[in-house]
């Protein structure tokens, strides 16, 4: 008996050519871009566009933020800091488009955050600062000076902030 997907006896069943050489360029080059991630239509000169910043402080921080490994420290500081990350406070005042440009402005995005009663809370912001302190402190001192910004500061173990200077 003859499988199902064979034709039967005496007909010739439908066979696809073979790609041509454009298609088959085509489907290599797809394959290669691949990696980059799907454009969904953009032009490939467009940017990538940032996650949004939420209205919203998230209620989680991702566990690399705190681990052992992510703690750095840096010549130009006298204590430790936890690697390409700051927190970031906003006025109850600052709408979603006001957030989104503060964060926009330190090419930052938003990976977690803290809520604290009534509403508000601590943005926890990745930058790719290559586990350098001078980015972030950069990036601080920047957010510091919009006026959405109600705080802005290095993420650092808790029990550094109460040791005695070194």
């Amino acid at each position: 008996m003859a499988s199902s997907c064979a034709a039967p006896r005496g007909q010739r069943g439908r066979v696809s050519p073979p790609p041509t050489p454009v298609e088959f360029g085509l489907a290599a080059e797809a394959l290669e871009d691949s990696s980059a991630g799907p454009n969904y239509g953009l032009p490939s000169d467009t940017p990538p566009q940032r996650l949004r910043v939420p209205p919203a402080v998230p209620d989680t921080v991702p566990a690399w933020v705190y681990a052992p490994a992510n703690l750095a420290s840096d010549t130009g500081a006298s204590y430790d800091y936890y690697a390409d990350v700051i927190i970031v406070g906003f006025k109850a005042t600052a709408t979603q488009a006001d957030r989104q440009a503060a964060i926009d402005s330190i090419n930052g995005t938003v990976v977690g955050g803290q809520p604290m009663p009534p509403g508000e809370g601590f943005y926890f912001v990745r930058l790719e600062a290559a586990r350098r302190l001078e980015p972030l402190t950069r990036a601080v001192t920047k957010l510091w000076s919009l006026p959405q910004v109600a705080s802005a500061s290095l993420v650092t173990p808790l029990e550094e902030q109460f040791r005695r200077p070194r």
